[in-house]
Order: C-alpha cells, then sequence, then structure tokens
C-alpha cells in the first residue's frame, strides 16, 4: 500500500478492486501495487488513444478546409473570369445601349452573383437613357415632316442637341468621345441661335401688310422701312467699336467676343428699340463687370442649398444650379424652365455649366427681358433707369452705374432721323416760305417732317427760342444733330441748342425758333 501520509510503500495481498484508487483512504489510504500498475496501464492506453484520434481528426479537417478554399479559389477564378467576359461584351465601344441593357438585365437576374444589385441600378439608368432616345428619334421624325424649311431647320436643330447632350451623358467616362460631343453641341447651339434669330427677322418683315407699303408710295408718304430691316439696324447699332470706347480698356477682349451674340439675340427676340438695347446691355456690363464674372463664387452657393422655392430638391443642387449668366439665373426650377424656353431639351439641367456659354447666355438674358417687356418699357419710356433696374434686380443696389452706362451708350448711338418726327413752331420775324423750305431739307436728309406743305406753325410761344425739344436721354443725340442742322439753314441768328421737355411725345423732336 501507498502511505500518502507518511510517503511509504508497503506491499499486501488479497482484497478487491473498486475502483481507480480501490480502497482509497485519502488520511491513510492503501493501494495494492497490482491496482496502481493497472490503473496506471488503462489510462496511459485511454490517453493516447484520445490524442491518436484528435491527430487523425485534425488531419482530416485540414483536408476538408483545403478542399473546400480551393473549391472556393477556384470559383473565384471562374467568376472573375466571367465577370471579365461580361464587361468586355457589355461596354465595348460597339455595343449599343440596348444590347447592354439586355446583357445588364441578364446578370441582374443571377440570384447570387455579387454585382447582381449594381447591374439592376444600371439596367434602369441605362433603360431611362434609351426611353429619352426613342423620344428624340420621334422628335427628329416630327422635324422631318415639317412643311417649312425654316421651321423644319430649327426643329431638327434642337433634337440634335437633345441627342449630343444624351451622348455625352452617356460618354461622361470617356474623355476623348466627351470633348468631341461637346464641340459638336457647341457648334450647333450656335447655328440654333443664329436660325432663330434668322426666323424671327423675316417673321417680322411678314406682318407689315404689303398694302400699307402700297399706299404710303402712292400718297407720297415716306414709305416705313419694314420691321424686320429696324430690327437688323437696331440690333447692330451698338457696335464692338461703340461699345469698347465707352467701357474700360480691360473690357475690349470680352467685348469682342460676347457682343456678337448679344447681337444675334435682339433679332431672334425682335428687339427693335435702341433704348431697350441700350438699357440690356448696361444691366449685363454692371452685373458681370463687363464680361469678367459670368459666375458667382463657389463659396456664396451654400445659401442656394436646400431652397424648394428655387427648385433646390436635391443634395448639391446649390452648388450646381448656382448663379450664372450675362442675367444671372439661379436654382434648379429657373434652368429647367430657361432649357425649355430657348428650346435646348434638357441641356441645361443636365449640363448647367453650359449657361455661361455666350450664344446662350445672350439668348437667356434677352429672353427674360423680352419675356418682361411690358412692365420694364415703361420705365424706358419715363427715362427712370433706377426703377428700370429695380425692376430687373429687385434692389437699388448699382442703380446709378448702370443708368451712367446707358446714358453713356445712347449718347454715343449715330442718330437715325428716320426714327422721328419733327414739328416747327416759329415767331418774329421769320418768313414761311424760309421756313417751308428748311423743312424741305431737312426731309430730305432723312427727318420725318411734319407739316411740310403748311410751313410749319407760326406762335406767339416760340418767341426768344432757338432750340430743338426731346423727351428721353436716348434722343438727346438725334435732337443735337437736328439742332446743328437746323442751324445750317440759316433762319436764324440765335444759336439752337437740344433741351430736354419731358412732356414731349415719344419718338417726336420739335423745333423752336425765332428771330428774337
Amino acid at each position: 500500500m501507498v502511505d500518502l501520509v507518511n510517503g511509504s510503500l508497503a506491499v499486501a495481498s488479497g482484497g478487491s478492486e473498486h475502483s481507480f484508487w480501490a480502497n482509497a483512504n485519502l488520511g491513510r489510504g492503501q493501494l495494492s501495487n497490482v491496482d496502481l500498475v493497472s490503473a496506471i496501464g488503462r489510462w496511459t492506453t485511454a490517453f493516447v488513444a484520445v490524442v491518436g484520434a484528435g491527430q487523425a481528426l485534425t488531419t482530416w479537417i485540414d483536408g476538408r478546409v483545403a478542399v473546400q478554399q480551393e473549391a472556393a479559389r477556384a470559383a473565384a477564378q471562374a467568376e472573375a473570369q466571367l465577370t471579365e467576359q461580361f464587361f468586355a461584351m457589355a461596354f465595348k465601344d460597339d455595343v449599343g445601349i440596348d444590347e447592354r441593357a439586355m446583357l445588364l438585365s441578364a446578370l441582374a437576374t443571377l440570384p447570387h452573383h455579387p454585382l447582381k444589385t449594381w447591374a439592376q441600378d444600371r439596367y434602369d439608368k441605362d433603360m431611362k437613357l434609351l426611353n429619352k432616345y426613342f423620344d428624340i428619334y420621334q422628335r427628329q421624325a416630327e422635324a422631318a415632316a415639317i412643311q417649312d424649311a425654316a421651321e423644319r431647320e430649327i426643329a431638327a436643330k434642337k433634337a440634335e442637341i437633345e441627342e449630343l447632350t444624351l451622348e455625352m451623358e452617356r460618354n461622361r467616362e470617356n474623355p476623348a468621345s466627351l470633348t468631341e460631343l461637346k464641340n459638336k453641341r457647341n457648334a450647333a447651339t450656335k447655328a440654333l441661335a443664329q436660325l432663330e434669330a434668322a426666323r424671327s427677322v423675316a417673321a417680322a418683315n411678314s406682318q407689315m401688310p404689303p398694302i400699307t407699303l402700297l399706299e404710303a408710295s402712292r400718297s407720297g408718304v415716306p414709305v416705313p422701312p419694314l420691321k424686320g430691316a429696324v430690327i437688323d439696324i437696331v440690333s447692330e447699332s451698338t457696335t464692338v467699336e461703340l461699345l469698347k470706347k465707352i467701357a474700360p480698356a480691360t473690357a475690349a477682349e470680352g467685348i469682342e467676343l460676347h457682343l456678337p451674340y448679344l447681337q444675334s439675340a435682339f433679332k431672334e427676340f425682335s428687339i427693335a428699340d435702341e433704348s431697350t438695347v441700350a438699357a440690356v446691355l448696361a444691366e449685363i456690363a454692371y452685373e458681370t463687370h463687363w464680361f469678367s464674372m459670368l459666375e458667382e463664387p463657389d463659396p456664396a452657393t451654400e445659401r442656394y442649398e436646400g431652397r424648394i422655392e428655387l427648385g433646390n430638391t436635391q443634395a448639391g443642387d446649390g452648388l450646381r444650379f448656382k448663379a450664372r449668366g450675362y442675367i444671372p439665373i439661379v436654382g434648379r426650377a429657373a434652368y429647367t424652365r430657361m432649357s425649355a424656353r430657348l428650346g435646348l431639351g434638357q441641356l441645361l439641367t443636365l449640363s448647367p455649366e453650359e449657361v455661361v456659354r455666350p450664344e446662350i447666355a445672350a439668348r437667356i438674358a434677352v429672353a427674360f427681358f423680352k419675356d418682361q417687356e411690358s412692365s420694364l418699357n415703361p420705365y424706358l419710356e419715363r427715362d427712370d433707369l433706377s426703377g428700370f433696374h429695380r425692376a430687373v434686380t429687385g434692389g437699388a443696389t448699382g442703380a446709378e452705374e448702370v443708368a451712367e452706362i446707358y446714358r453713356k451708350i445712347v449718347e454715343a448711338l449715330p442718330a437715325r432721323p428716320a426714327d422721328y418726327r419733327v414739328f416747327v413752331q416759329f415767331a418774329g420775324s421769320i418768313d414761311r416760305d424760309k421756313i417751308r423750305e428748311m423743312m424741305r431739307s431737312l426731309s430730305d436728309l432723312g427727318w420725318n417732317v411734319q407739316g411740310t406743305a403748311a410751313g410749319g406753325e407760326r406762335t406767339e410761344a416760340a418767341l426768344g427760342t432757338g432750340e430743338v425739344r426731346y423727351s428721353r436721354t436716348k434722343d438727346k443725340r438725334a435732337a443735337e444733330e437736328l439742332a446743328r442742322q437746323v442751324q445750317q439753314q440759316g433762319v436764324t441768328m440765335r444759336d439752337i441748342k437740344a433741351v430736354l421737355v419731358s412732356s414731349i411725345h415719344l419718338g417726336t423732336l420739335e423745333v423752336w425758333v425765332s428771330t428774337k
């Protein structure tokens, strides 16, 4: 036995084995040597068996994992090859959008493919794009059926611009194609502006009944110019050289680039009044610092973000649709509205940065003034440029600068005698026949002189006068020219001066002369 307390070993025979430590007594316990050896043997055998089994299990698990890993690698490799082949087919240059949509649809149906969600999203976008193409093709077909050649060409050009815009959206990740498409679209928008201008001039000419011209000719009254011709003259009267004379020297390059597009827009929207042209140019010169600033800085656009009243309903709209242009427009709603107004489809909504291009900025600005014509013209008729500026911008800031630019423009414009009716009042010892002769001479110089046969009106109110009266700033140049020509006729020794009298009717100049 083993004395667990005293550490001695005693040997005894007999007894029975009831457990691993048979008859063990921890206080003084005794165990036969046979029992001890037997127990240890059984324990060792069991331990070795367990270890062996564990090693075998580990080997099996490692093998199983290796097989699974190899299978996963093979599946991943096959999937990668399949994906690569798919992309090669779907995004080849010669694959149409309809064919790519079909491939994306097939990929989106695979239940566990990692690109399933992406393919579905891309398919949805391509289908929307495809529907837009169908709409454009429909408009192209409708354009081709238009009988009038000018209208047909304009409709076709608008459809072309829309198609190029979609092509740019489709190729936005292809820089080379994007640049080529943008150049084509730029050329198309310029061509559209010219076509619209030519159509407007032609339409204006057709509005004057031929009988009016015939009657005027038979009665000896000066034949009025066709409205289209007036539009041409007015739109081109404010020349590059004229503006360069009154603008800062640094503005010369901007004027040379931008003014031709504005002249085209004045024709397109039938602007036939020089005061309107001058006012529009004055506002643009002020707003853009003579064409040097066509969009506001990005940091200033934060105040537009989330502005529902501007149509800014999507994140980033504040920056995307910031103030741009000659007469700045701001907000998604304004961009969308102007894009439709100019026949540009979704161009300004999809590519808002296009607003700063001269041919588009010019059309937007003049279209704005044309649409507000009835409310803005009364200010110009009263020579109230401050009121005009407030009506345009909603504030008084800059009104004095606009009025000064306007004054410089109209005073620099060449006088156009045919635009004015001229009345003559005289007094003193001046002979009526001499007045009649002067009136005929003025008619020969192009002035629309009234009452020539009667020889003017003798009135005591004219005593002591020597002047040509006008009512608006824009008429000053003409009044000064008429005063110079009256002086040359020698009907009086008095100096003839141009005098502003607000009560004079618009488009009228009055000559007042006397010998005393």
